[in-house]
């Protein structure tokens, strides 16, 4: 006998997958889930913003760092794609929130240079 899969009548399709979840939990608007780390994550230097594309509700935000090759013959400073970085509508605002908040925190202190605010890239 064949299942959904057309080949084990005990392995769900995909679309039939999420039935066998269980019930749906009412989430706290006020709990932070633990942070956690499990693999090293790679720090990225990023020196500006190169595009931003929207795609399927979500921004997508690429990320370049400037390098200057060695040698004689250097050519001039180079832009490379360090990464894209997607976020939804939501959660773009909280970080750019969250930035201007910081950034703002911390010019007072001398920790970071005092900023002006940014004009948007076009």
């Amino acid at each position: 006998m064949s299942g959904a899969n057309g080949t084990n009548p005990d392995v769900p399709s995909k679309q039939s997958a999420f039935l066998h979840l269980g019930p749906a939990k009412v989430v706290d608007p006020n709990f932070v889930p633990k942070i956690s780390e499990p693999f090293p994550t790679p720090e990225l230097m990023v020196d500006g913003l190169a595009a931003i594309a929207v795609a399927n509700g979500a921004l997508r935000l690429t990320l370049y760092s400037e390098r200057q090759p060695v040698g004689e013959n250097a050519p001039e400073i180079e832009r490379i794609v360090v990464g894209r970085l997607v976020l939804t509508p939501q959660s773009a605002e909280i970080v750019a929130a969250t930035l201007r908040a910081v950034l703002d925190d911390l010019a007072p202190t001398g920790a970071i240079a005092a900023t002006s605010p940014a004009r948007a890239v076009t």
